[in-house]
């Protein structure tokens, strides 16, 4: 499922993490830096759809 980052919403994004809430999993990842990791990971998320 590819997702059109061009017409991304807060809306959009805010609807997704309240369904697929990945804290628990980000948080044993990275620990105290977790939330630094998850924009981190959604900041590569939206630079690799906006390439293709």
């Amino acid at each position: 499922m590819c997702i059109n980052t061009t017409h991304l919403t807060l809306q959009d994004v805010a609807s997704f993490t309240l369904k697929n809430n990945p804290s628990k999993q980000f948080k044993e990842r990275w620990g105290d830096e977790y939330v630094s990791g998850a924009m981190k990971l959604w900041d590569e998320v939206k630079e690799c759809y906006s390439k293709n």
